[in-house]
């Protein structure tokens, strides 16, 4: 994996980049000022699983001033069941993961969120962090969990 470290934001799934995949990178350093955050999915139909936020491939911080992923589009998937499709997301000023209305009116839907390990290093270990584990506002249809285990759907979340 290729460690990323600068400031600002990290990577954009803006409008129109529907359906697409963010695979196995390792991203951090991110801890300019004015808050950042590592991963922003505003498109649709997006699939972001294996990746490494806020630590480096042998368990060492590089540190995250904001949001690990954060969603404003519909019909995304973060993390999963599958071998190598959790998320590791570690030292968040702010949530790990959050899925949230882009604009304060119009609700995100069908969102999932599976199998990611949040606030520990791959090794399992603990690491500080400021935020929620998973936020949830102004969105429907939002699924937590995986097959197999527990499962929460959130319908209707505001606060």
């Amino acid at each position: 994996m290729q460690v990323v470290d600068v400031a600002g934001a990290l990577l954009d799934l803006g409008p129109g980049s529907d359906g697409s995949a963010v695979h196995g990178l390792a991203l951090g350093g991110n801890t300019g000022d004015g808050g950042t955050t590592a991963i922003r999915v505003e498109s649709n139909r997006d699939e972001v699983t294996g990746n490494w936020i806020g630590v480096a491939a042998d368990s060492s911080s590089l540190g995250l001033s904001y949001y690990g992923i954060e969603v404003t589009g519909n019909d995304n998937t973060i993390g999963g069941g599958g071998a190598g499709d959790p998320n590791v997301i570690t030292g968040s000023e702010q949530d790990a993961i959050s899925i949230q209305s882009p604009n304060g009116d119009t609700p995100t839907s069908g969102n999932a969120v599976q199998g990611n390990l949040l606030g520990f290093r791959p090794n399992g270990k603990p690491t500080p962090g400021g935020g929620d584990g998973i936020s949830v506002s102004d969105s429907t249809g939002t699924v937590i969990g995986n097959d197999g285990r527990p499962r929460f759907s959130i319908r209707q979340v505001a606060w």
